[in-house]
């Protein structure tokens, strides 16, 4: 049959957007997102009912009292709105007298009493623990389904298990005290109800796997590791990887543009799964997807999805929507503060060191600030999002010159190389002294003294670490320790060694001028040569 030429059109024009092209990352703007993140957090204000809630907007949200209400106080609180203010003090007072055994608000709730915590001098904190310990008893087997009554449910779907799960972190975080039997039960239930494709779906025999609750499986199966499985890596290269992650973020990575067109999101929709993304990013350290730039390829399509008003409109209500969005643009925009070199040898001996250190450095400088994993085949300008480079080992890394020649530009227009040696390690230590060497023959590798802004930058340390800089007279290249840093952050010897904290956040405060950190996706450094911009230097 032949079409005729308008119903043609309108067929291909279809098609066009179903097949929509990948986001344009070369679009990305962090003042574009700046903007869209203030508009979205306007509008939001403007919906906000005169006793302070969210509520009433739609007949499916009186199932879930107090949600609504949850999720925009969550992504307004975590895009930087003050939990002092008094409109945002009326909603949280309203919220704090509504009774809820929903597990959606509960989970959503707790997030909202971490982050109102931080601004108030702990007002919040029996109603985070009232929350928290109702979660926990709600479950008998790590899953979650819509009602948590604080009697043990079993048999839950994920989409709920992951709302609980993070209701229950956000507990965790505030020095909230949890069973251990709750992370293996939590562990265990998603480890099983993983698909053989290596994702998961919204129930445990459900064999259609989607993208929102592949990226739900794999942050609860971090957080399961972070609370269980940190010991495992004392020695170096000897632990042994959540297989059930590595498949998770294959499977996610194998797919993640396509998730971006609107496929293969399940129960789900776009704005539902990238708040899953950047959770996923985060806990990972992972900057790209396979080679997708997640945070940016993200916010490009958002911002291309946001209307006029402010908002954007998916599957449910726009305040959803927007809560969402807003949430992946505001988190993903937070600052990077150091990325972690792969390189070809034993380069992530301990897994969560960065994961650790970032948590305690944003708690002691009270303001967020995250890592990620960045490898020697992008370009240096992919480095740039972080002021520094950070390297550990204990076994000699095998550089080739081009890997060199990347190390020393990457320094050359700005960067900072922090390296630690980890178990001792002799060969990691020689190693690394050459390179430095060749890298600039100019300036020898040389011990501070205990008179050093590094031991008295922010926190007063008393010669621990021993730290080894490279200086070329105005500002640092490189800073070395041969003690093993990353063991101490990566097993939370905060007490006990609390010096290989307090001597990473000095090198932090040294290297960015005491804490002026970029948003993420953010370079001091041109995007092209010969490229001149007279508001930047």
């Amino acid at each position: 049959m032949r079409l005729a030429l308008p119903t043609l059109l309108m067929v291909l024009l279809a098609a066009g957007a179903v097949c929509a092209a990948p986001p344009d990352v070369s679009k990305f703007s962090d003042q574009r997102v700046q903007r869209s993140i203030e508009r979205a957090q306007q509008w939001l204000w403007s919906q906000q009912q005169a006793d302070g809630s969210w509520e009433g907007y739609s007949a499916s949200w009186g199932e879930w009292p107090g949600g609504p209400t949850s999720l925009v106080l969550f992504a307004l609180l975590e895009s930087g709105q003050n939990a002092q203010e008094p409109q945002m003090a009326r909603a949280l007072d309203w919220l704090s007298i509504q009774p809820s055994s929903k597990t959606y608000t509960l989970g959503l709730r707790c997030n909202v009493w971490a982050l109102a915590n931080r601004q108030t001098g702990g007002k919040y904190t029996e109603m985070l623990n009232q929350d928290v310990r109702q979660l926990v008893r709600s479950t008998k087997d790590g899953s979650y389904g819509y009602d948590a009554f604080g009697a043990g449910q079993s048999s839950g779907d994920n989409s709920n298990s992951q709302y609980g799960v993070l209701g229950v972190w956000a507990g965790a975080l505030a020095n909230v005290e949890i069973p251990t039997e709750y992370w293996r039960q939590v562990e265990t239930h998603w480890s099983t109800a993983q698909q053989p494709d290596g994702g998961w779906g919204y129930k445990r025999d459900e064999k259609n796997t989607s993208a929102t609750m592949t990226a739900a499986g794999i942050a609860s199966l971090y957080v399961c590791m972070d609370n269980l499985h940190m010991e495992r890596f004392i020695r170096c290269d000897t632990g042994i990887r959540p297989k059930p992650i590595d498949e998770g973020v294959e499977w996610l990575s194998e797919r993640f543009e396509k998730t971006l067109e609107g496929k293969l999101l399940g129960h789900g929709d776009l704005f539902y799964h990238l708040f899953g993304v950047e959770r996923v990013g985060f806990a990972s350290g992972r900057k790209y997807f396979g080679t997708a730039d997640w945070y940016k390829m993200g916010a490009v399509r958002l911002l291309e999805k946001q209307r006029k008003d402010g908002s954007w409109k998916g599957k449910w209500d726009p305040l959803v929507s927007t809560s969402y969005a807003l949430l992946f643009l505001a988190r993903g925009q937070k600052p990077v503060l150091v990325n972690k070199l792969r390189f070809d040898g034993d380069w992530n001996n301990r897994p969560r060191d960065l994961a650790v250190l970032c948590r305690w450095m944003s708690e002691k400088f009270e303001s967020n600030v995250y890592w990620q994993i960045i490898n020697l085949e992008v370009p240096v300008s992919e480095w740039h999002d972080a002021p520094i480079l950070y390297l550990s080992g204990s076994r000699a890394p095998d550089f080739s010159k081009a890997d060199v020649d990347k190390l020393r530009d990457y320094v050359l227009q700005g960067g900072v190389l922090f390296s630690a040696a980890e178990c001792n390690g002799r060969q990691f230590m020689g190693a690394l002294r050459r390179v430095y060497r060749s890298m600039f023959p100019d300036y020898p590798v040389e011990a501070c003294g205990a008179d050093h802004d590094l031991y008295s930058t922010y926190f007063p340390l008393r010669g621990r670490p021993r730290f080894h800089v490279i200086s070329n007279g105005v500002r640092p290249l490189a800073i070395h320790c041969d003690e093993d840093l990353p063991l101490a952050w990566q097993v939370r010897r905060f007490a006990t060694q609390r010096w290989a904290f307090e001597g990473a956040a000095n090198v932090a405060m040294y290297v960015t001028d005491k804490g002026i950190f970029r948003h993420r996706g953010v370079s001091h450094w041109p995007d092209a040569p010969g490229e001149f911009d007279p508001r930047r230097t």
